[in-house]
């Protein structure tokens, strides 16, 4: 019932703080603080293991700001990606109006995301590159990214998002944020707070009140996925837990069904089983001696 009666209020210290945006720095220090609630404008941010060094984490910045599931539905010609991308736009339009815009303006604001969107995809790799490992790994220096992307200030963007002590970034596709500096230089910055809120409500939308849900439902559960109808409010919300802070909840969970004694037994079997495989490895007569030795490394 409260869901219901707040509607887009949630929102509203986020979208004040976006509608008081005056220039292009101020859009940039926006984004570094949408990044900090998971909302990630203009490109991806993950922190994860150092793909060729287990034993840091890295950052790492990949191409992104875009709504739909990748950079293919943006060009492609098919019926189907021509439904979903025309449907799209309309989705834009129908989430701003719940809001309170008014359709027209919406309307306006939908075909500027696209566009805006639209650039982001172009820029973007296809989903048979992204597979190559190599090639989406660029260990740079943040002195680097500010050469590959000079629109922003990458150390402010960082110690505004709370990432301290950085003097690496692994940058998986350097010619997004080519395209990335060439956006944030050319549209206005009218445009980019259009842009900031609707990440906001894209990310927000399936939790707001049942107008917001129902919208975001339609478009990105039964257009793109075929789904036929939603789940309770509660399994949603289970889900979203989970999601969030699912190791905190397993933490929990082995406390209490997981004692000592069912550990000890668990860390025996996987003991056994490492064993056995580096017996049988030893013995391969197909293996020569080196390989088998990277084998074993690996193995332990």
């Amino acid at each position: 019932v409260t869901i219901e009666k707040q509607g887009i209020t949630p929102l509203k210290p986020e979208l004040d703080k976006i509608a008081a945006i005056s220039d292009p720095q101020g859009v940039i220090k926006m984004a570094s603080y949408l990044h900090t609630m998971q909302v990630q404008p203009l490109f991806g941010n993950y922190i994860f293991q150092d793909e060729k060094n287990s034993n840091k984490f890295r950052l790492h910045f990949y191409q992104g700001g875009i709504g739909l599931p990748d950079r293919d539905y943006y060009f492609d010609k098919d019926e189907r990606t021509v439904t979903i991308r025309n449907e799209y736009v309309k989705h834009i339009s129908k989430m701003f109006q719940l809001t309170g815009i008014d359709a027209a303006t919406a309307d306006t604001y939908a075909q500027t995301i696209m566009k805006m969107e639209t650039d982001f995809a172009g820029a973007s790799r296809k989903l048979a590159d992204l597979r190559d490992p190599y090639a989406n790994y660029n260990s740079m220096a943040v002195a680097d990214v500010n050469k590959l992307c000079p629109a922003i200030n990458w150390e402010s963007f960082l110690a505004d998002a709370g990432i301290k002590n950085i003097d690496t970034i692994i940058v998986g596709q350097p010619e997004f944020f080519k395209q990335l500096n060439t956006s944030l230089t050319k549209e206005s910055v009218d445009n980019w707070k259009i842009y900031l809120q609707w990440n906001l409500l894209n990310l927000a939308g399936n939790v707001l009140s049942n107008d917001l849900v129902m919208q975001d439902f339609y478009f990105n559960n039964q257009v793109l996925n075929g789904q036929k109808a939603i789940q309770p409010r509660w399994k949603r919300m289970v889900s979203l837990c989970d999601g969030l802070v699912g190791d905190a909840l397993g933490q929990l969970y082995v406390a209490k069904y997981f004692p000592p004694d069912a550990k000890k037994k668990a860390d025996e079997l996987v003991a056994n089983l490492m064993a056995v495989y580096d017996e049988r490895i030893q013995k391969l007569d197909w293996m020569s001696d080196v390989t088998k030795k990277k084998a074993l490394e690996k193995l332990h």
